[in-house]
């Protein structure tokens, strides 16, 4: 908490620079409408996150171990929020700067692109590499969590895929689709968990999850698609997808030769290979 207040203070200066008073009704009677239609599907966001561990809770013996394994789990993968949303930072600039440009559905192809292929290998190192840093800093007891590392990986990365595919439907101020199609989201969630968890347990929970995100992705995309369409690569983006998948399979191949300290030298070498 003093933490945060310190880097509100020293934000404050540079944030408020430009600040000034006057009240311009136009844009006043377009951004309520556009940001009152968001919050459901903000409230909805919530619900798509957090379901998991109230069904984990409510739905297996030994719940708070459950929890807690999956919560170790869920937080090593959460490192690719920071990548997500550093990306997204830019993006959201990036897209509403180039949107109504002649280039601009070429130019937000290519930012998908690389999306995939930045954040693609950020997602690549953190399931090659998690089991071995939660083995460093997580008590074994809580080793069952590493199964749930790559599905929520790989869902935080396609959540940033869908945020990037949404710019059509904020283009066109349909914030309130956006919000059912994210309510949709959270129906899938609840009703995969509601299916899996009592039968797989947390491996459940997030696959749930995994799923969840590949059909908001999907929707995101569809929809957004008719009102901005993004000139999508198709052939580079399984280009990437390939060699993210073929660096995986080494990396994983690893584990069945070697464990320990040699299957991560191993797994970090293939890392470092992959630029190349």
């Amino acid at each position: 908490l003093i933490g945060l207040l310190i880097t509100v203070l020293l934000m404050i200066p540079s944030a408020f620079r430009d600040v000034r008073t006057d009240v311009q009704r136009l844009w006043i009677r377009e951004m309520i409408p556009y940001g009152f239609f968001l919050v459901p599907g903000l409230l909805f966001h919530a619900l798509m996150i957090g379901s998991d561990k109230y069904m984990l809770r409510a739905m297996t013996d030994n719940p708070f171990y459950q929890i807690g394994c999956y919560s170790v789990g869920e937080r090593i993968s959460s490192c690719m929020q920071l990548v997500v949303l550093a990306f997204l930072t830019g993006w959201r600039r990036f897209a509403f700067t180039n949107i109504a440009s002649v280039e601009g559905r070429r130019m937000l192809s290519g930012g998908v692109s690389m999306y995939l292929l930045l954040s693609g290998y950020g997602a690549l190192g953190l399931i090659l590499l998690g089991d071995d840093l939660m083995r460093m800093v997580i008590d074994p007891a809580f080793a069952e969590g590493i199964t749930v590392i790559p599905a929520l990986t790989i869902g935080c990365l396609l959540t940033g895929a869908a945020d990037m595919f949404a710019v059509g439907l904020h283009q066109s101020k349909q914030t309130l689709k956006l919000s059912w199609l994210t309510a949709l989201g959270a129906i899938v969630n609840v009703g995969l968990n509601y299916l899996w968890v009592p039968r797989y347990g947390i491996a459940g929970a997030a696959y749930a999850t995994l799923l969840c995100q590949i059909f908001r992705t999907w929707v995101m995309w569809k929809y957004s698609q008719g009102d901005y369409p993004i000139l999508l690569d198709y052939r580079r983006l399984a280009t990437i997808t390939a060699w993210l998948a073929g660096a995986y399979a080494a990396g994983r191949a690893v584990d069945l030769l070697a464990d320990g300290v040699g299957a991560a030298v191993v797994q970090a070498a293939v890392l470092a290979g992959f630029p190349i």
